[in-house]
């Protein structure tokens, strides 16, 4: 194969097969492109914290994978508009390996259609659900909303963080499960389940508050009824009841507004003499002497 240990090379127009690898990217700002590269055990791979682009090429037929780069030292390859032998979401994504941005792609040898955004919608969203990244899943989720006929309404307003923090949960692959959506109509109907189940657990109000599934209930103010007493006795109250009473205690209010004024005022044990009160807005309540 080829190894490509300098930066700044151009491989074009080259037939490449028959290798461990058909080339060995260590540096970065490579450009391979227009090369059929087939029957190796691996067709590109970068490793050292590399970043190199691989575009407009034919890369099928390879032991293990199309393309790969190391997965802990950083580095990446840009392959979109490749033909990877087939027109297949799955048959592409089973030759990729590592960080790998390679949508869109041909569907055809002769590399004159590119594969369709309902394609490029289910190849996006089951690799971020392979990777396990919450935000680019949904990034993707968002890039292909109307592809996928997704409503994010619920999502954005009704939702706390942690519920839609569980939603993307929800959606991402179980380690060793693979790819988990066959189809476009499998990743919005997941998305919506996802969504009504977040929304039973932690709803929010029109206010934004959480309520915890919960009706909030608002407590009317209550009023105690007016009471009057004779004593320790009821005589009546708000709703009508009466208790009949022998004789009125002294020193307590025997009835109406008046009873509740006096009984607000402090009790004057000498009584004053006739046109003493200052003021005649407000009775004053008089024990009798020897009382």
């Amino acid at each position: 194969g080829i190894n490509l240990d300098s930066s700044g090379n151009t491989v074009t127009d080259n037939l490449i097969e028959d290798n461990d690898w058909g080339i060995l990217l260590t540096e970065s700002e490579n450009s391979i492109t227009q090369n059929t590269i087939r029957r190796n055990t691996i067709g590109v791979v970068g490793i050292n914290g590399s970043h190199n682009t691989a575009t407009f090429n034919r890369i099928y037929d390879n032991d293990v994978k199309g393309v790969s780069t190391g997965r802990e030292d950083g580095s990446s390859l840009t392959v979109t508009h490749n033909w990877w032998g087939t027109s297949a979401v799955f048959g592409v994504l089973d030759q990729l390996s590592g960080r790998i941005e390679f949508i869109p792609w041909y569907v055809d040898e002769g590399m004159e259609t590119l594969c369709s955004n309902e394609d490029m919608a289910l190849a996006a969203v089951n690799v971020a659900c392979i990777i396990g990244d919450e935000e680019r899943l949904e990034e993707v989720l968002r890039e292909y909303q109307e592809v996928l006929d997704l409503d994010f309404t619920d999502y954005d307003e009704k939702l706390t963080d942690d519920a839609r923090r569980r939603v993307l949960q929800a959606l991402l692959c179980e380690e060793g499960e693979g790819y988990k959506y066959p189809d476009i109509a499998a990743v919005r109907a997941a998305f919506n389940a996802a969504v009504e189940e977040g929304f039973k657990e932690e709803p929010v109000d029109e206010f934004g508050e959480e309520n915890a599934g919960e009706e909030k209930i608002e407590e009317e103010p209550f009023d105690e009824p007016d009471v009057e007493y004779v004593g320790d006795d009821l005589v009546k109250d708000d709703f009508g009841s009466e208790e009949p009473v022998d004789e009125p205690l002294a020193g307590k209010p025997s009835g109406g507004e008046a009873g509740e004024e006096q009984g607000n005022e402090n009790v004057n044990e000498n009584p004053a003499e006739e046109g003493d009160a200052e003021d005649s807005s407000e009775a004053e309540l008089a024990v009798e002497p020897g009382a």
